[in-house]
């Protein structure tokens, strides 16, 4: 479990798990998993100035893109299955 929070924020050891999985090749299992919390992860990765920015940003960048996949009616999501 990974908290990014103004009280506690593990981004740093957040995106060390991931380029690990990312280099070993692991996948990860959730429920809803490609429709919403790898789409999460997509953002996180791909923003290469995610850990530069403060914990507002951060979590307002989340929000934001949670709430949009919340919202959105489209069947195919952005970042695809194969990414």
């Amino acid at each position: 479990m990974f908290i990014i929070h103004e009280l506690r924020d593990d981004t740093q050891e957040l995106l060390e798990f991931l380029a690990m999985n990312k280099r070993l090749h692991q996948r990860h299992i959730s429920y809803n998993g490609l429709e919403f919390d790898s789409q999460i992860t997509e953002l996180i990765l791909r923003e290469k100035r995610f850990k530069d920015m403060s914990t507002v940003v951060r979590l307002s960048l989340i929000y934001n893109k949670a709430q949009s996949l919340i919202n959105s009616n489209v069947d195919w999501p952005e970042f695809p299955e194969w990414n």
